[in-house]
């Protein structure tokens, strides 16, 4: 996939966040529900638009001690490489 690849290229630090078709089926602590559910439609074939999680424990440290500007650059990278297909809108998950 082109946005891998792109975000690899870029050197983002990949343990904080997970690329859609980088989520395996042991996952589901890390990612949740919902991300683990479109790695596996991925593994399937399916079309999924393309995106990224933020790993579980690194949601919940930050959201204890607030985003560090590290975090930030990271997410904000990761989103820009999304290129726009997103449709001008992001799925957050809280808590």
């Amino acid at each position: 996939m082109k946005f891998v690849s792109r975000l690899r290229r870029c050197r983002i630090l990949m343990t904080d966040i997970r690329t859609f078709d980088e989520i395996q089926t042991t996952d589901g602590q890390a990612v949740g529900g919902k991300g683990l559910s479109l790695g596996l439609l991925i593994q399937a074939g399916l079309p999924v638009p393309p995106g990224f999680c933020i790993v579980s424990d690194v949601h919940q440290r930050h959201r204890k001690n607030g985003i560090g500007p590290e975090l930030r650059q990271t997410i904000a990278s990761a989103y820009r490489h999304l290129g726009g297909r997103t449709g001008g809108g992001a799925l957050l998950r809280h808590g």
